[in-house]
């Protein structure tokens, strides 16, 4: 699987994070990070969007963030 993933805003509380599976040129949706219970909510859902890869991809951005790897700009998420 590979995804792309790139946070778009941020506050004290939360991470949006627009994303997309298989390609760096159209967004699939938005992640909200919750810093606190650290787990990720769907904010948006493209209509051509899979939940199963959004969940999937979710985690490998869930594991970058505890890492460290994930970046400001565009991260690219192999699997």
């Amino acid at each position: 699987m590979l995804g792309w993933a790139k946070p778009i805003r941020e506050n004290d509380d939360e991470m949006f994070i627009a994303y997309s599976v298989e390609s760096d040129r159209s967004c699939d949706g938005v992640l909200v990070w919750d810093k606190k219970t650290e787990e990720f909510r769907i904010d948006k859902l493209s209509a051509t969007a899979d939940v199963m890869s959004t969940n999937r991809l979710a985690g490998l951005i869930r594991y970058s963030l505890y890492e460290g790897f994930f970046t400001p700009g565009l991260n690219c998420m192999l699997s």
